[in-house]
């Protein structure tokens, strides 16, 4: 069937998903200290080890790093660390946001010869051996790596069972108002439908209330801010809807079993 051509003059041929990247923190250290448990988070870990001996722990079956050899480690996935010797990695905590997508959590080594060759390049950038690292060159560098490792990942990974159009509407309308939450009515009436017919479909379709989606989303987005140091905490519970910090670290404490300040202490280097 040929493709419909639209008013504009526009022929969509092939429908694509859409989606965001954005690395939270980033950095290249040399770590003398590794022996920890690491709490599960809602962003993605990249390790790309460099020198030295570590391990991770994941499920009983520990997992030695080996060096240039990047790994992955999922949202949600809990794990714990330890090392023989101070050694050097570059580690990015990344958002991949892509709504009805989930990914089965583990630790997962990437042994893609187009992967680790990108990743030596970035060693290459990040320590000057090559061209002169700009800000945005080593952004990219390490924007690239990510992408590229995410991308080799198995297909049986991943799990996506999108939403109803409507639900996906209001959703990405959330994530646009973490600051300050829409009540169920005026979430409602972005798609044209009634209060209570809204709240029953929008629990069918994800299985909790709108106002959970919510919190859940508002507290995700507030773990990944956590990530960056130089956030401070009371302005981490402003951008995500809360009335200050004592409101913000009961619902985090509540749902992560972790106060906001040692989860952030917990995932600093990791």
């Amino acid at each position: 069937m040929p493709a419909t051509v639209t008013t504009d003059g526009i022929t969509p041929l092939v429908p694509l998903p859409t989606g965001r990247m954005i690395i939270l923190y980033s950095r290249y250290v040399r770590i003398e200290r590794w022996a920890r448990s690491i709490p599960a988070a809602p962003f993605w870990r990249f390790y790309l080890p460099v020198s030295g001996k570590a391990s991770l722990e994941y499920g009983g079956t520990s997992m030695p790093l080996e060096r240039g050899v990047p790994v992955l480690i999922p949202p949600g996935t809990a794990f714990t660390t330890s090392h023989r010797a101070p050694f050097t990695k570059l580690f990015a905590h990344v958002s991949i946001t892509w709504t009805g997508m989930s990914v089965a959590c583990g630790i997962y080594r990437i042994r893609s010869a187009g992967v680790m060759k990108r990743c030596r390049a970035l060693v290459k950038t990040l320590s000057g051996n090559g061209i002169p690292a700009s800000p945005m060159r080593r952004w990219l560098s390490i924007s690239a790596a990510v992408s590229d490792a995410v991308a080799s990942l198995p297909a049986d990974v991943f799990r996506y069972a999108p939403y109803a159009p409507r639900i996906m509407t209001v959703i990405e309308r959330m994530r646009l108002s973490l600051a300050n939450p829409l009540p169920n009515r005026a979430l409602a009436g972005l798609i044209g439908m009634h209060e209570n017919s809204f709240i029953r479909l929008f629990r069918r379709e994800t299985g909790v209330s709108p106002a959970d989606y919510y919190r859940r989303e508002r507290l995700a987005a507030a773990a990944e801010l956590l990530a960056d140091p130089s956030a401070v905490i009371e302005d981490i519970a402003v951008r995500t809807g809360f009335y200050d910090r004592d409101h913000f670290t009961r619902a985090f404490t509540s749902y992560y079993s972790i106060p906001p300040a040692r989860y952030r202490r917990m995932v600093q280097g990791a």
